[in-house]
């Protein structure tokens, strides 16, 4: 049945587990799904999302109950062969996947398996928006609220953009059912939206000893782009990330988006922007903004760029902010 696997491991992806598990009372948590166990009827079973492709009772001295998707579906530890194709069927039809299941093959499923990991990379999040009121919540009192308030960040801002706190442990990232790219004191949480949809969560470490790999960290998939509003405007500061962003709004721009971490330029073709000014992070080298400079001007779009005394110093303009609280926008060549 190896050569089904490929085909499973997107049904285990894409399937509805609340669907899947109405009988047993389920209850989505935003990273987990509870539920009650077939086996000793307690409120203990559980399945993470999207990873986990087990239910799995937490009672490990009393109950031990574990078991696959299928399993369960099939009420088998070991279906038959003609039994396993009809529940496979069934779950795949269940995850809105079409598949022939009597003539698949190896070539069939890695075709379709490259097609879904492209609308993998574009999906959303939206499955973890219950977990930004969780990290809200522990924001309040904590060593990430202080971090916060170092930074210069205002209650307001804190507010409006949904920032939370993921203390050790909590930060979302699965792999293999493990959570990964924790850090020692946790993590800032930041919300990126793009059409009411979350995208993604920007993590950031509050340990400031952690490792430069191990500071900045982003669910798996698009990272997006922070504060899309911005670029709604005939004129847009663009700078790296969101704390780059949150400055220069409380500095008194809001037309203001972070491209967080990558100078992009093909993100201008979709927007009705007349002007760029670019605003990253001195430390940047040279040729790539001479590259971003050259495309946003190829694009017909006015380009002007900060001068280094706008950053009194500094790398970036939320290290300005947090030292000074406030920013003087002051452009090449105009003085």
């Amino acid at each position: 049945m190896k050569k089904y696997q490929r085909l499973i491991n997107e049904m285990y992806y894409k399937i509805d587990r609340m669907v899947l598990f109405k009988d047993l009372k389920p209850i989505n948590y935003g990273n987990y799904i509870s539920l009650i166990c077939p086996q000793c009827g307690k409120r203990r079973a559980f399945t993470m999302i999207p990873h986990m492709k087990t239910i799995k009772c937490n009672r490990i001295n009393n109950c031990s109950y574990e078991k696959t998707f299928i399993q369960f579906y099939s009420n088998s530890d070991k279906p038959r062969e003609e039994e396993f194709k009809k529940v496979l069927n069934d779950l795949c039809a269940m995850s809105g996947i079409e598949a022939d299941i009597e003539g698949l093959n190896s070539k069939i499923v890695f075709e379709k398996r490259k097609t879904i990991d492209k609308k993998k990379k574009n999906s959303n999040y939206n499955h973890l928006k219950p977990l930004i009121n969780k990290f809200q919540r522990n924001l309040k009192n904590s060593i990430g609220e202080m971090y916060l308030f170092k930074r210069g960040l205002s209650k307001e801002i804190i507010k409006r953009f949904k920032i939370g706190y993921a203390p050790f442990g909590q930060w979302p990232h699965l792999k293999d059912d493990k959570k990964v790219m924790q850090s020692k004191n946790g993590r800032i949480v930041i919300p990126i939206f793009e059409n009411q949809n979350l995208i993604n969560l920007y993590g950031r470490a509050v340990d400031f000893t952690d490792t430069e790999k191990n500071k900045h960290a982003f669910l798996p998939g698009s990272k997006g782009i922070f504060n899309p509003q911005g670029l709604y405007n005939d004129e847009v500061y663009i700078v790296e990330g969101a704390f780059d962003t949150f400055s220069v709004i409380m500095a008194g721009k809001e037309n203001v988006t972070g491209l967080l971490h990558s100078l992009s330029y093909n993100i201008f073709k979709k927007y009705p922007v007349k002007t760029v000014i670019q605003a990253t992070d001195q430390s940047l080298k040279k040729k790539y903004k001479v590259k971003f400079k050259e495309k946003i001007i190829e694009l017909g779009i006015n380009y002007k760029e900060l001068d280094k005394k706008s950053y009194r110093r500094c790398d970036d303009l939320s290290e300005t902010w947090e030292k000074y609280e406030n920013i003087k926008f002051l452009y090449k060549g105009e003085f």
